[in-house]
């Protein structure tokens, strides 16, 4: 079920991390994501490949989001997985709105052929994440991308 506003989604950060996922969710929060709820993954034996490493997070910045999104899509390489970006709104009752700015980046491991190779793959990719993101905020762009909602 899905908060019904983002005001009560959002905290500072508390608790303690998932190590494996703890450097990305830092870094997230300094270049100005609100982390909302993050997962290193838990791989077991027989059902790793359904485990998600991931981080919600709302994302004000579109410049940045989508300067992120450029550098992820662009540098992926050997032993990185596949990182997915993907938007889902949340009402607000208060005021009778629809927040668009929640996302979450997943990792796909279901392509690993061992919980093992799955965790070193995992760790690669969030240092890949976290380098992408300081890159991302270097190198910004100008203006953001746009789109047109359609009215099927």
């Amino acid at each position: 079920m899905l908060a019904k506003s983002i005001a009560e989604s959002i905290s500072p950060l508390a608790g303690e991390l998932d190590p494996a996922i703890a450097d990305l969710v830092r870094v997230m929060r300094e270049r100005g994501f609100e982390t909302i709820s993050s997962c290193e993954g838990h791989f077991k034996p027989d059902s790793f490949r359904h485990a998600k490493p991931n981080v919600v997070f709302v994302a004000l910045d579109r410049a940045l989001l989508h300067s992120w999104i450029r550098e992820v899509s662009r540098t992926a390489g050997d032993g990185i997985l596949t990182a997915g970006f993907s938007m889902f709104p949340v009402w607000n009752p208060e005021r009778d709105i629809v927040h668009e700015d929640n996302w979450i980046v997943e990792i796909d491991v279901s392509e690993c052929q061992s919980p093992e190779e799955a965790r070193k793959k995992t760790d690669q990719t969030v240092k890949h994440l976290v380098a992408t993101l300081e890159t991302a905020t270097r190198c910004r762009p100008l203006a953001t991308d746009t789109f047109v909602r359609s009215r099927w």
